[in-house]
Order: C-alpha cells, then structure tokens, then sequence
C-alpha cells in the first residue's frame, strides 16, 4: 500500500513521462482488486486526482482493445480539479497484454492525461513489467503462518482462539485447504463466524472436506487449485447433482450481475439446465456486496406441525449460512422436535395455572373495578374461567362479552347459555369444547333450538388480506347462508395483531352427528 501511494503522489521532474505506469502482477485471487480498491477509496487520493477510471479485459490485443476502451467506468470525479487535470486509470487485466494494442490504447487515452496522471496495471502475467515506468509491484499469496493469522482474525475478530480450542483446531484445518486465496478465506470466515457452536463447525468441516474429496476424485486436485488455475472445479448440490463452476471473473460494477447467486445453485432452486449461466455464480461481486452489507437479520419460523429434520437442514443450508454476524433466528412450535435445533436452551411455554389464569381473566373483565365490589358477578367469572382450560382467546372473547353489561341477570343467562355449550359438546364428543380446541378437533355450537355449526380447522391469520368478513355476531344472528363458511373467531388487539379464524359447517338438530 505505502510503496503504491508514493508512486502515486510523487512528483514528476521535466525529463521523465508525463504518466507514470505501476504494473501489479499476482496470481488469480492474491488480492489485487482489493488493494486497489483500498487505493481508490483513500481520501488522499481522491483528492489529489480529478477522476479514476477502471478499464477491464481478458487482455489486449487488436480484437478486443476498442472493447475495452468503450468499458471504462468513471469510479471518481473531483469537480475542483477539472482545469489540471491529474487523472488516475486502472487497466485491470487477467490475461497477457499484446504491446501494440497496449500503443493503440495508450495513444487513444494516454496522451490526454494531464501531467501527474497515473495508470496503474494489474495482471497474471509478467509481460505487464515491459509496460511500466515504475519497478513492477509482485503480490503473491501469503506464506502458511500469515494466511493462519489472516484467516484467524477474519474467523475469530476479537475473540481469542485459544479461548476455543476445538474450534480453533477446525479453523487451522480448514486454513490449509483453502491454498491460501482471500476470496475463499472471507467466504468460508464468515459462515463460520455466524455461529460459534462447535457441531455448526464439525458439520461445516465435514462438508468441506467432502467436497475437496470430490474434486480429487473427479479433477485430480483441490477445488482451490483448480480455481488458481483457472479450470473448472464441481459442488455436490444433492443426490447425483453436480454444480460446475468456471470462468470465474470479476465485474467492475452492479449492471451486469446475474440475479441466481450461489445459494441458489447450491440449495436445488434452480433447474439444472445447461443454459444455466453456473459459471456466473461465483462471481465476485455477489460475494463483496454481501459481506459489506453484513447484515444482522432475525428470522421467525412459526411451525404448527411437526419439523421435519431434512427439510430443516435444506432451509438452513441455503439461507442460514448467508445471515451477518449476530443474526438470529426463533422458532416457535407445537411440537418438543423443535428442541433439537437450537443452539440454546428451548424457552417451553405452558398455559398459566389455575390462580393466575382467574387472576388474568378477572382483570380483563373488571379492569379497574374491584371484583371484590360485584360477589355475584366474581362467582360466575370464576365458574366460567375453571371451565376456559386456560384459554387466552377464549379467555378474551368471553370477557368481551361479559364486561359490556355488569347486569347479575345478563350473566346468569351468558352462564347458562355457556354450561349448555359445554354439555352439548360432552354428550356429543366426551369432552370439553376448549379441550377439543387444543387438540385441533372440530366443536359444535347451537345458534338456535334446532340448529347449531360445526367449527373445524381453527388457524391464524397474520394479516387482513384473506381475513373472511363473517363473524361471530353474523353466525348467533344467522344472517348467512347454510353452507360451508370460514368466519372470524377473534381479532387480537396486542402485537402481531392476528386474526382467528374457523371453518364451520352447518346442521339441523335432528341430523345425525359423526364425530371425526
């Protein structure tokens, strides 16, 4: 970096060129880029050059040079500057670079350049050094210990290794497969420093190996030394699927990015086709915009079955590994399976004990009233609470309807009309209807003397798009038609505001029931 911003702000003597070249050589994935994207973004250099542009190329030659002079994207502007113009071009090159086409380049830009401008080239190959004015700077890639300490600091930040033995074993491991390149060490870090739980590394570790297994068997080495070598090298997606990653390349800007990511090949969520641009998929701007952004992101899964453990794994694979350091995720269910994925102590949640849930029932009714002042009404609230199984949205419902009227004769016939409700339901079913509702079983209601409903399939509904307009109050006033209905059960006023919502189907008294 030091030996690059001299070249750049040093100052030139009447004899020498008026633009001074840098050649940078290194391998594929040294860090080339990097460290000129450090450059462009230093403020010493944005303020000492009216402009820095990037021209891009395989390599130059006559076929593709008038290409690559049409590509060049402006990175900076500095207005002030503009009657001395001191302009910074980067030539980013992977190929070879043919001198004549370099003359015709240089000719077409160079000779406009005002004096102190500066063209800084980056290649693979030596024959750059020919072009440059400055001794060429050589980048190579990291010798074993300093790529450890490297891809440490990325893995671990601020942790200490040691503090993590086992994991810090796994890391070493993997640093030594990885060949030493700096793309594959940000990448492979950040799944890894997502989720400090040592099975997410043994897992990760696992699948790491298999797939370096992979490419020996298939290509003979490492996928790592493949991509240094710019060969093809293969991703186990599932079953006797492959994905096959080549041509690997960059891209100087967000215009041309191809929307399937790697996740998207990786997970199955594409077809396999052989048009399919796989060899985009690696590109290298999907991988920096998702590490700059680094987002923390929490997740909610709301599961109301059982969780299926294939099916949980594929989820994760394609999604987990790609959240920023410290997100999270919660996942609520029924079902205790869900114990097993969590990286802490499940939170298990239980209906409140009987005290409690009188104690909550009576506050929604009363309110600030003291019950205490109404005996009679807190003797049918009690009554009615044993009964509610602990139900929070009958719980709500039933007060509802209670608090609207302190009337002790009101209450004594809601009392009666919900101790008929529950024999009904005992005599047709053998259990109480707020047992049923927990179990996922259907109930029946009567809304009349010879005509009751059949509510079936309660669920939630999180928003108000597919809420039905049908409630409860439509159903007692039987101002619907008889046929197959969903209604609206309840309507939550506390976070997430969701709404309640029930089948029913209606029955003549006289028809035979057949419980389900």
């Amino acid at each position: 970096m030091e030996r690059i911003m001299d070249f750049l702000m040093q100052k030139d003597h009447q004899v020498t060129e008026s633009v001074g070249i840098l050649p940078i050589v290194g391998p594929r994935w040294v860090g080339k880029s990097t460290i000129i994207a450090h450059v462009c973004n230093d403020a010493k250099v944005r303020d000492y050059f009216s402009q820095v542009m990037i021209f891009t190329g395989d390599d130059t030659n006559n076929e593709n040079i008038y290409t690559m002079r049409d590509v060049g994207v402006t990175m900076h502007r500095n207005d002030a500057l503009v009657e001395n113009e001191k302009v910074l071009v980067i030539v980013e090159l992977s190929g070879d670079i043919d001198e004549v086409a370099w003359t015709i380049f240089f000719s077409s830009y160079g000779v406009h350049l005002g004096k102190g401008s500066r063209i800084i080239m980056t290649s693979r190959s030596d024959q750059v050094k020919k072009i440059g004015t400055s001794q060429a700077l050589v980048l190579d890639y990291l010798p074993p210990d300093a790529y450890w300490y490297f891809f440490k600091v990325l893995t671990f930040g601020s942790v200490f290794p040691s503090d993590q033995p086992e994991l810090e074993s796994i890391a070493m491991e993997i640093a030594r497969g990885l060949d030493g390149t700096f793309i594959s060490a940000n990448m492979n870090s950040r799944i890894l420093r997502n989720n400090f739980v040592s099975q997410h590394w043994r897992v990760y570790l696992e699948c790491f190996n298999t797939n370096i297994q992979h490419n020996v068997s298939l290509f003979g080495e490492s996928p790592y030394n493949l991509t240094r070598k710019s060969k093809p090298r293969a991703y186990h997606i599932k079953n006797d699927w492959f994905a096959v990653f080549s041509k690997h390349r960059t891209c100087p800007d967000g215009q041309n990015i191809p929307r399937i990511k790697v996740r998207d090949v990786l997970s199955g969520n594409i077809k396999h086709e052989d048009n399919t641009n796989i060899e985009n998929l690696c590109n290298l701007k999907d991988v920096s915009v998702t590490v700059a952004k680094n987002e923390r992101v929490l997740v909610i899964i709301e599961l109301s079955g059982e969780v299926d453990e294939v099916a949980w794994k594929r989820l994760y694979s394609s999604y987990g590994v790609y959240l920023g350091r410290g997100s999270k995720l919660i996942i609520t269910s029924r079902s205790n399976k869900a114990n097993n994925f969590g990286t802490t102590q499940a939170l298990v949640l239980n209906f409140l004990p009987p005290e409690a849930y009188l104690y909550f029932f009576k506050i929604l009714i009363f309110g600030s009233t003291y019950p205490s002042d109404h005996p009679e009404l807190e003797s049918i609230a009690m009554e009615i609470a044993r009964a509610l199984r602990g139900s929070f949205i009958d719980a709500n419902i039933t007060s509802c309807i209670l608090q609207n009227n302190f009337d002790s004769h009101y209450w004594w016939i809601h009392l009666a009309d919900f101790n008929k409700h529950i024999q009904r339901n005992v005599s047709l079913f053998a259990a109480n209807p707020f047992d049923l509702i927990r179990k996922g079983k259907p109930i029946s209601y009567q809304i009349s003397d010879d005509e009751f409903v059949i509510l079936d399939k309660h669920r939630e509904c999180p928003d108000e798009n597919n809420v039905p307009v049908i409630t409860s109050k439509g159903l007692a006033s039987r101002s619907v038609k008889y046929e197959d209905i969903d209604y609206l059960v309840w309507k939550s006023h506390i976070p997430p505001y969701k709404f309640y919502i029930a089948s029913c189907t209606f029955e003549k008294s006289n028809k035979r029931m057949e419980t389900s």
